[in-house]
């Protein structure tokens, strides 16, 4: 919709800003770029259909496995004049390396850039730029892994001043009730038997009994009394966990004293008896909280990598062996140690703050023996330089050193608070570090095509690291990309929405959303115009997009997150993700002439504890797009975290052909990503998929055993699949349509080159390595992208036979050969 007021405001050769809800609007602009600018009116809505005859192809996630075997499989479909005929292309994750890279480089030069076949004498100079960049990550050896541990510690140094201040308070609260000599005496309470009081936990006790008499009395009133209205019931509900509340806030504040205590090596509520479980008087909590800290954190750090198998582990329903139930369990517990790590850290250093902040009483003359006196300075327990600060202990009596020093506490606290109107939560994750590393690889063009000065703060340092005939191209914004060029890209991402009542109805935690040369925005959302969203949103370019639908580590990960892990993966900055300003505040932003660089396109820390306790999403609220209300910002992470194929937005526009290339790490055969693919789309679209691709699965399997008896057995294929789509009627319309879904798996079947098959035996999990892999050998790279360079050439060729099955066999293979005429089918 256009504001007349902003075109008027507006300069002549400026558009005005653009926001769509209604998903048939965005196609409309989609399809008249694609198909012809004049083509349709601005005024119409148009309704996906087959009958528009859109083929698209999707390169799937999975890192720069998923890059080299997709770059291998567009070699081949530009070799036999295949690629061109495609109207969109749809990436995820690893897959949007490579498509980005072809998007950039087409949108400058006009050419696919990566040569015919790797059968061509030599190779072009962007072929050879991906081979020198394999190892993205580390381009720079040990250069790029001194920076890349700076601006990590610079990460986790943001997430310790976020975080101090709620640490500081409860230790100054704790601090300003108690000293030693009221930890040694018991509770004064005359009415409290002596007996519990020196249990050190009446008060838990008591409200214990008190709850459980009540709970009694209530089972019984309930078994007489008829069935009261709802609305009490939710009542007494709600006043049941008030008095559990209270209980725990008693248990609390009593186990901290405990606590406290053994820390100080007091005696136990005025007994003679005092007690050193983990440490004697003048120590840290639990001996040493230093220690405790180095120790774990590292051990935290070294299982996140891991985090994905482990969970898959853990989360297996059954177990065929001792083995199998062995490594399910073990899983369970690292996770569960996970999830701990950090609230207990947190936990050790509010108390070791109160330790350090409690006043040491001389209690001889009240209660025998005392362990400590007033002679005893605050260096005997509190480090350097809160003692010096806390030193008028000397001079003044313990009532008023409490106060001080909860003073002090208080004091450093706001001072930290201060800190968060300046704070960006972007700036200091390690998305901006992946980004810029993806971009010095991935994205180039040819010199003296429109060249720009480098911008990023990497090619600022370091340079670009291009050949003779390439230079950078990372500061390219998706909005200048040329259309007509190259297919029409989609860039899917995942929106994280835990914390939205309305868009996590049905419990995956996250949207679809997609930035393409028109539009940013998923229909949760709502959609702005790029040029828009790049104005406003500092440092969005292509090369943004394609690092976030990247970001594969994060707090929320969607469909894939685990909850209680949440806060051990933010604090520990492993966050790869991006906050995104809303699409409507970016809308009315747009509308204002306001710029990027200002402060309401700034993601502060109040974001960094979203991430941490699963809200991220909370203003994805329904019916509220267009209410000119401030939005905040959304979650955006990898597009794997909700469809790791990038089918489903293709779906959405109705494409008659979908060739899609998975090269996602599927060490079972199993094709986790198509099955769940499937059920999304029957249940959001109303599309049903049906395909037949077990076949690649037990051939694929077939040939590992083989290889690994020393026996090679080649075979043409299968290594695709051909299904079929049912879309349900279109708008208006009573029949269902169908289109054709030509599935292109990583697979082996034995007929692969020498050196691949030679690989296959020194790496047995290829091609399905780690994506934890992310430092590609030249080896590794020209193996995935020559299999997926065969696999592709024999099925245009007719050389391998495709899988095929069903009552619309022949019917699928007629469309299919509109594309491909040359594809054969299975018998």
């Amino acid at each position: 919709m256009k504001d007349p007021e902003v075109t008027a405001r507006s300069e002549p050769t400026e558009p005005a800003p653009v926001f769509e809800t209604d998903i048939q609007r965005v196609f409309l602009a989609e399809y008249r770029a694609i198909r012809g600018a004049d083509l349709l009116p601005d005024a119409l809505r148009l309704t996906p259909s087959t009958l528009q005859g859109l083929t698209g192809i999707s390169l799937s996630g999975g890192g720069i496995r998923s890059a080299s075997f997709c770059l291998g499989v567009l070699q081949a479909l530009n070799a036999h004049d295949s690629f061109h005929r495609f109207d969109y292309m749809s990436t995820v994750s690893g897959g949007g390396y490579i498509g980005t890279s072809l998007t950039v480089s087409m949108g400058y030069d006009n050419e696919f850039p990566f040569g015919r076949t790797g059968f061509d004498p030599g190779e072009t100079p962007e072929t050879q730029h991906l081979r020198d960049n394999s190892r993205y990550l580390l381009q720079d050896g040990a250069i790029s892994a001194i920076s890349a541990l700076a601006i990590y510690l610079r990460g986790l140094a943001m997430n310790v001043v976020v975080i101090l201040p709620f640490l500081l308070l409860p230790a100054g609260a704790l601090a300003l009730v108690t000293d030693t000599k009221t930890l040694m005496m018991p509770p004064v309470w005359s009415h409290i038997p002596e007996t519990l009081r020196r249990t050190g936990f009446p008060l838990t006790i008591i409200s214990t009994c008190t709850i459980f008499i009540a709970l009694v009395a209530f089972s019984v009133i309930v078994s007489l009394a008829s069935i009261v209205k709802v609305e009490d019931r939710r009542f007494y509900a709600r006043a049941s966990s008030s008095i559990f509340l209270l209980l725990l806030v008693s248990l609390f504040l009593e186990g901290h004293f405990a606590i406290l205590r053994i820390m100080f090596g007091l005696p136990w509520n005025g007994g003679t008896d005092t007690v050193h479980i983990f440490s004697q008087a003048g120590n840290g909590p639990l001996g040493n909280i230093a220690a405790v800290i180095a120790f774990f954190t590292p051990i935290a750090l070294a299982i996140m990598p891991f985090l994905r198998s482990i969970s898959e582990k853990a989360l297996k329903a059954a177990s065929k062996s001792i083995a199998e139930a062995l490594s399910k369990w073990t899983s369970r517990i690292v996770l569960f140690f996970l999830a701990l790590i950090i609230p207990l850290l947190f936990w050790l250093f509010v108390l070791q703050l109160t330790y350090w902040a409690i006043g040491i009483s001389n209690c001889t003359n009240d209660i025998k023996p005392c362990p400590m006196t007033a002679t005893d300075t605050w260096t005997d327990h509190t480090p350097w330089p809160l003692a010096p600060a806390l030193a008028l202990q000397n001079e003044v009596t313990t009532e008023h050193v409490r106060p001080l020093a909860t003073a002090l506490y208080i004091a450093l606290a706001l001072a930290f608070f201060l800190f968060w109107p300046i704070l960006n939560v972007n700036a200091n994750s390690l998305h901006q570090l992946y980004r810029d590393r993806l971009g010095r690889a991935f994205l180039f063009k040819r010199r003296g095509v429109l060249a720009t000065p480098p911008r990023g703060v990497i090619e600022r340092l370091f340079g670009t690291r291009t050949n003779d005939v390439l230079e950078g191209a990372d500061t390219t914004k998706f909005s200048e990309i040329p259309g007509g060029r190259s297919p029409y890209h989609l860039i899917n991402t995942a929106l994280n929405v835990p914390g939205s009542k309305f868009a996590n109805r049905r419990g995956r935690n996250a949207d679809f959303f997609l930035f393409s040369r028109l539009f940013v925005g998923s229909e949760a959302t709502g959609y702005v115009d790029t040029r828009s969203a790049e104005k406003i949103t500092d440092g969005l370019n292509i090369g943004t997009a394609m690092a976030i639908s990247g970001a594969a580590a994060a707090p929320n990960m969607g469909v894939a997150s685990l909850r209680p892990l949440s806060p051990t993966i933010a604090f520990l900055n492993l966050r790869l993700g991006r906050w995104l300003c809303h699409p409507a505040d970016i809308y009315r932003l747009a509308k204002q002439k306001v710029r990027g660089q200002t402060w309401s396109g700034r993601p502060g820390p109040k974001y960094l504890m979203h991430e941490a306790f699963f809200k991220s999403g909370t203003t994805v609220a329904e019916g509220s797009l267009t209410d000119g209300k401030r939005k905040g910002f959304v979650f955006l992470t990898d597009g794997g975290h909700i469809e790791n194929l990038g089918i489903y937005e293709l779906l959405r526009r109705r494409c008659r052909i979908i060739v899609a290339v998975d090269a996602e790490a599927d060490e079972d055969m199993r094709a986790l990503s198509l099955v769940q693919l499937q059920a999304f789309a029957r249940i959001d679209l109303g599309t049903v998929i049906s395909l037949d691709w077990k076949p690649i699965a037990e051939r694929t399997r077939a040939t590992s055993a083989e290889l690994r008896k020393g026996k090679r057995d080649p075979q043409p294929g299968p290594h695709v699949a051909l299904g079929q789509i049912d879309y349900p009627p279109p708008e208006g319309k009573m029949e269902r349509e169908m289109g054709v879904l030509i599935y292109i798996k990583a697979s082996l079947t034995g007929d692969e080159n020498d050196y691949v098959t030679e690989y296959k035996l020194e790496n047995p999990l290829f091609p399905h390595e780690t994506t934890l892999e992310q430092l590609f050998s030249e080896k590794q790279f020209e193996c995935y992208r020559a299999l997926g360079e065969h696999i592709a050439r024999r099925m245009i060729t007719g050389e391998d036979v495709v899988s095929v099955s069903g009552a619309l066999r022949q019917e699928l293979v007629e469309i299919a050969r509109t594309r491909f005429p040359n594809l054969r089918a299975s018998p």
